[in-house]
């Protein structure tokens, strides 16, 4: 099982090692393992492609994956219909924002919005202008506050008023919008202005810098400005820092780490140039701040052989137990 979920785990897996690695699976195990670790759309269009649901080695309830993938795009295609809307009415009202994950990945990395699944819209945010973010998003029916039970309106938080409001963390509470619909409940976008995001406590990287840096795209079907994908990836990193390292060290109760997120920093690394790889060198010699990241490349270069070159990669050349810790 677990070798069978990390041959899957590709953009372009190899369907006759697939085959072989698929004799008689447990299909409940399967399915729970592959929607646990966020694979189930993916793994649904390598269904498609490779026509794994017959013949020898086929996945058990191909139909499920299938559905997945299907159900996934349908999902994905709504949010980039609301998300291209808020990127035209933050652009209309002159806020510096870059794009963090989501669109940007499975839009620019993946170059298939059924293929990865997207909870919300990220953004990275100049410190100056969250006001007229908020001004936006209020604009587009957005509140500070959590879905209602009935799923038809967003619950204000306690305290929020006109302005944008932080949590006790430092960051700025959800933007969230009633989706009226199964496959969206709900819209939510995320406002950050520290990178790495503050509750992580790792030392900063300017956000002037960071947008200053930023490129020009199309995502969502509209302009937008995304993060440089240097950026993008010292923000997954760091995102992933701490289940890493417990996974490196063998931790039982260091969290769990889906195997679609080492996939994305796998995917993104691999598009990156030699220049990139030095900006990437030089942005993580900031004090403290590549001790602290250090475990996910380590990770990621076990699990995905070739994604990230040394030193970044420098390790064991194996951790006993790894794959079973990592694919439980």
């Amino acid at each position: 099982m677990n070798a069978l979920l990390l041959a899957l785990a590709d953009l372009t897996p190899d369907p006759d090692r697939v085959r072989a690695l698929a004799v008689d699976p447990d299909p409940a195990a399967f399915l729970d393992a592959a929607a646990r670790h966020k694979l189930l759309p993916l793994i649904g269009r390598h269904v498609h492609r490779h026509h794994l649901d017959r013949g020898a080695g086929a996945l058990p309830h191909a139909w499920v994956l299938t559905s997945a993938y299907v159900a996934n795009r349908a999902r994905n295609l709504a949010l980039a219909d609301e998300f291209g809307a808020v990127q035209r009415e933050l652009t209309s009202h002159q806020v510096r924002y870059a794009l963090r994950k989501g669109f940007m990945l499975a839009e620019g990395v993946y170059g298939d919005p059924g293929a990865r699944r997207i909870g919300d819209l990220d953004l990275a945010l100049h410190p100056g202008d969250a006001g007229p973010a908020h001004t936006a998003l209020t604009r587009l029916g957005y509140v500070q506050g959590e879905l209602a039970v009935d799923g038809d309106r967003v619950v204000p938080y306690d305290g929020v008023g006109d302005g944008p409001r932080r949590g006790d963390d430092g960051e700025f509470l959800p933007y969230r919008k009633a989706g009226l619909r199964p496959e969206v409940p709900e819209f939510y976008v995320d406002l950050c202005t520290v990178l790495p995001e503050a509750p992580l406590g790792l030392p900063e990287v300017p956000m002037a810098d960071v947008l200053e840096r930023s490129r020009s795209s199309v995502r969502c079907g509209s302009p937008a400005r995304e993060l440089h994908p240097v950026d993008q990836l010292v923000d997954l990193w760091a995102q992933l820092s701490a289940p890493a390292r417990a996974l490196l060290d063998g931790e039982p109760d260091g969290g769990f780490l889906p195997l679609a997120k080492l996939l994305d920093v796998a995917l993104l690394s691999a598009r990156l140039t030699d220049a990139d790889w030095a900006l990437t060198e030089a942005l993580v010699s900031r004090p403290g701040l590549w001790p602290a990241l250090d475990a996910v490349p380590r990770l990621v270069s076990l699990v995905f052989p070739g994604s990230t070159p040394s030193p970044f990669a420098d390790g064991p050349a194996a951790v006993p137990g790894l794959t079973a810790r990592l694919t439980a």
